[in-house]
């Protein structure tokens, strides 16, 4: 399954007050950052799915499979607290370093995520179906019988 990331994922690997204060700290009149931030995160993500020609990526940029949602979130909480005035621990350190590691093995086809499938094909019935059809059998009978 393809989808957005949204604030709530962002909010599964940082705290509530880290994005509000991240977002009180963009530039005034901007757009959000947070969205922002998440969208710039989602093309990386999506950079390095490109770089693995087995997968089919979908034309809406802010798509990418829910497989990668928690490794781009966790990517993104280190930059999120960069911006504020508060460290980043190791563990966020250790997070995005393995996020980035995911992304490469994603990218050296070493962890697999589905191509996208655009769910429309399968709702309209345009998908191709298979037809079982058995054809009629011929008994000795019915051959000594002609």
């Amino acid at each position: 399954m393809w989808r957005a990331a949204t604030e709530d994922d962002l909010k599964k690997s940082i705290s509530d007050t880290e994005v509000e204060a991240y977002r009180a700290a963009a530039v005034e009149g901007s757009t959000d950052p947070v969205a922002d931030l998440i969208l710039r995160t989602v093309r990386l993500v999506r950079g390095y799915m490109r770089a693995n020609r087995r997968i089919r990526l979908s034309a809406d940029e802010a798509l990418i499979p829910d497989t990668l949602i928690a490794p781009a979130m966790d990517y993104a909480a280190f930059d999120v607290v960069s911006r504020v005035p508060v460290d980043n621990t190791e563990d966020r350190r250790i997070r995005r370093q393995q996020a980035i590691a995911v992304f490469q093995a994603v990218a050296a086809d070493h962890f697999y995520v589905e191509s996208f499938e655009p769910e429309d094909e399968a709702a309209s019935g345009s998908a191709a179906r298979l037809v079982s059809h058995t054809p009629r059998r011929v008994t000795p009978e019915a051959v000594n019988g002609l």
